[in-house]
């Protein structure tokens, strides 16, 4: 009897034992599988950033004077702003180059059709749009208050152009 008593707390520490193992080896693989999460997020917001920037690049082109002051200003016209046409220069030389709203700047496609969603970062939070000019050129800043939905400490990612 006492052969079995000793058999069976040898096999209670042995389970309890892997199941210590076993939760160690968990708990570690979901800080692994949450750090690339964190990174993928990452990834997207300033891949996201990056086209925002390219099209708010474009609109520069065909607007150069006037600021950006939103950035669904890249997806639908605002009513002050006139449609695009063609500006022609210079009495010798024939040059042409787009004025006004000549959008739409992005492809709301690329976000599965939302309207919206080219405005928000991978965790879900507003990207940021302001602008400055010097001798009436602007420069833009995007911003995303990164994983911890907080701006303006160190997990911030920003973009100046």
């Amino acid at each position: 009897m006492k052969n079995k008593d000793s058999r069976r707390g040898s096999i209670l520490i042995m389970m309890t034992l892997i199941m210590i193992v076993a939760a160690v080896y968990v708990t570690t693989a979901l800080f692994d599988v949450r750090g690339t999460v964190d990174q993928e997020r990452l990834y997207k917001t300033q891949k996201q950033m990056s086209y925002l920037q390219v099209a708010i690049q474009d609109y520069r082109i065909d607007n150069p004077s006037r600021q950006l002051s939103a950035l669904s200003e890249l997806l639908s016209q605002p009513s002050s702003m006139s449609s695009c046409f063609v500006q022609y220069s210079s009495t010798y030389t024939t040059v042409q180059y787009p004025q006004g709203w000549c959008g739409p700047y992005i492809d709301p496609s690329l976000f599965l059709g939302d309207t919206t969603a080219y405005q928000e970062d991978a965790w879900g939070t507003t990207i940021s749009l302001s602008a400055s000019s010097s001798s009436g050129v602007y420069t833009y800043t995007l911003q995303s208050c990164g994983e911890n939905l907080t701006c303006g400490d160190s997990d911030d990612i920003t973009l100046s152009f």
